[in-house]
């Protein structure tokens, strides 16, 4: 190691041996392009592997470091590169690149560490130190150091890559249950949580959503009737009829989706439906919540979240309108004149009023209000 104002610079003079690591590859090279120059190795040092396991510095912090000019540090690394041409990446840093861009996702600890078992690299450096001198030294490698949330992470194909396979895995996540936990996605993708919630954030297609408890949840920012999928469309068309307290609308909810025939509901697992406080705030952000609708039932009550009756479904609202004016269970006959006076086909009666959440079956044949 070599000792500097900021710290200590891995050795990569001429001294390192024949074969190695990254550091030992740097040295050989360095010894060749700039013969019996310590200060030339302590700084492209510096700027090509980092200082005390850090991030490489920028090449003008470098050289006001060092005390030299800016030109003479960009005149050292055309000549290393000049070496490098003719000699050809070292084996060290073709086996990090392979590595870095092979692998999973992988924080900066958890790449330096895989560095350190493959032998790529013997002190430690920095994740970005083995980008840069594949960067002089080689081809480039596709690997990047990508931060999000706060997270430093090596994404094996880069950033658009990383943030592609985020979105995609959410677009999967969110399929049929429309609100899913960040977790879930993280994990398709092996990111962290953090890193996952800041694509995602970035993104204005995307809503994120830390609940109360801690857990970060995801969905689709506005998404039209049609863009709706299973349990969206439910809650939708549950509140489209009658108010709902935000602790009994996901019970309500997952007992509309569960009676639903098997051909409907297909791999959905009702367990997977978000908490109310979750729902809620999807129905916020959504600006499906109708104001004027939503409040205090009567007195102390808590209060009732409404959807306006048009984002429902309309042989929902006749149906539900059919059994309030009865005050009683009524059977499907009795269903179908109602629909069948809004254009319905008679033989369509039995098949609605099954599948609508927002009746309840209490007999063989008598329905009422959920």
């Amino acid at each position: 190691m070599v000792t500097t104002r900021r710290g200590s610079v891995p050795c990569v003079g001429p001294s390192s041996a024949a074969a190695g690591p990254v550091e030992t590859a740097l040295g050989l090279v360095l010894a060749q392009a700039a013969p019996a120059q310590p200060l030339a190795w302590q700084v492209l040092g510096a700027h090509l592997l980092g200082v005390d396991g850090g991030p490489p510095l920028p090449a003008p912090a470098v050289a006001a470091e060092a005390g030299v000019r800016l030109s003479w540090l960009r005149g050292l690394l055309t000549r290393v590169r000049m070496v490098a041409r003719h000699a050809g990446p070292p084996t060290s840093v073709v086996q990090g690149m392979r590595l870095l861009e092979g692998g999973p996702v992988r924080t900066l600890e958890e790449a330096r560490s895989a560095l350190v078992t493959a032998g790529v690299s013997s002190s430690g450096v920095h994740p970005g130190g083995v980008l840069r001198v594949a960067e002089v030294l080689g081809p480039g490698c596709r690997a990047q150091l990508v931060e999000a949330g706060g997270v430093v992470v090596v994404a094996p194909a880069g950033r658009v890559a990383l943030e592609g396979a985020v979105r995609a895995a959410a677009a999967e996540a969110v399929r049929r249950v429309d609100v899913a936990p960040l977790a879930a996605v993280a994990a398709t993708v092996g990111a962290p949580v953090a890193v996952a919630a800041a694509v995602l954030g970035r993104d204005r297609r995307w809503v994120v959503h830390e609940a109360d408890d801690g857990v970060w949840w995801c969905w689709r920012s506005g998404a039209r009737p049609g863009q709706r999928h299973l349990v969206a469309s439910t809650v939708v068309r549950l509140l489209a009829v009658r108010g709902y307290e935000a602790a009994e609308l996901r019970e309500a909810a997952v007992e509309a989706l569960t009676r639903l025939p098997p051909s409907t509901r297909g791999d959905l697992n009702v367990d997977a439906v978000a908490p109310a406080g979750v729902l809620v705030a999807w129905l916020a952000s959504s600006t499906l919540l109708v104001p004027e609708l939503t409040g205090n039932a009567a007195g102390s009550t808590p209060r009732l979240l409404r959807c306006a009756p048009k984002a429902g479904v309309a042989s929902d609202l006749m149906m539900a309108g059919a059994v309030a004016a009865a005050g009683r269970p009524v059977s499907t006959a009795e269903l179908a004149v109602v629909l069948r006076e809004a254009g319905y086909a008679p033989s369509s009666a039995t098949q609605l009023a099954r599948s609508s959440p927002v009746l309840r079956r209490v007999g063989r044949d008598a329905y009422v209000l959920r």
